[in-house]
């Protein structure tokens, strides 16, 4: 079994003192289902993180399975980190992925 698991805590930081957050939150979950077999644990930015999450819910390959989006994940995150980066300031984020993917023939040794 995998288990994901996240804090809560969500901070806001000002451009005048970035090392210090002007307001904490308690109550955000940072794991979001992507379908019923894979889940996605996020951190660092709250903007860019649902950007990310709202897209990549509407992406049929996600409904493939965690091995087919192991696949595809680097090159549709860096189209989207671009795109991103072309309409807001520079932000970062992490995505960490887990599920199980029902689909994988099982392996048959021959003689």
């Amino acid at each position: 079994r995998i288990y994901l698991a996240a804090d809560t805590r969500l901070s806001y930081f000002s451009s005048s003192d970035p090392d210090n957050p002007t307001l904490v939150k308690d109550d955000i979950l940072k794991i979001e289902p992507l379908t019923n077999e894979v889940l996605v644990a996020v951190a660092g930015s709250t903007h860019l993180a649902s950007y990310l999450v709202l897209r990549l819910k509407k992406e049929a390959f996600i409904h493939q399975g965690i091995n087919v989006i192991k696949e595809k994940i680097t090159t549709w995150v860096a189209a989207e980190v671009n795109d991103y980066l072309n309409q807001y300031p520079y932000a970062s984020v992490c995505l960490l992925f887990g599920g199980i993917d029902q689909r994988k023939e099982s392996l048959h040794l021959g003689s």
